[in-house]
């Protein structure tokens, strides 16, 4: 693999010229906000989705235990059927 040393150097010297006159700064500081909002939003977001989450696992609990696992249905002849699902 050939790795081409010069063009690694311009690189790195106009890098370097772009931080020591500052050309970005403004863009990297408003880049940076950006991202903290977004960790901020999305993290509380994300806490209230598990919350959700929680809660209607919990209902959904309550809900199986409520229902009869062996339904009895009584036709109007006097016969029975047992249905099990």
């Amino acid at each position: 693999m050939d790795i081409p040393y010069g063009k690694i150097a311009v690189y790195l010297l106009t890098f370097l010229g772009y931080i020591y006159a500052g050309f970005g700064s403004g863009f990297i500081s408003n880049l940076r906000d950006a991202v903290l909002t977004a960790e901020t939003l999305f993290g509380d977001v994300m806490k209230n989705v598990v919350t959700v989450a929680q809660k209607f696992r919990t209902m959904s609990d309550v809900f199986d235990a409520a229902v009869e696992e062996d339904c009895v249905f009584k036709c109007p002849g006097g016969t029975w059927i047992f249905n099990y699902f």
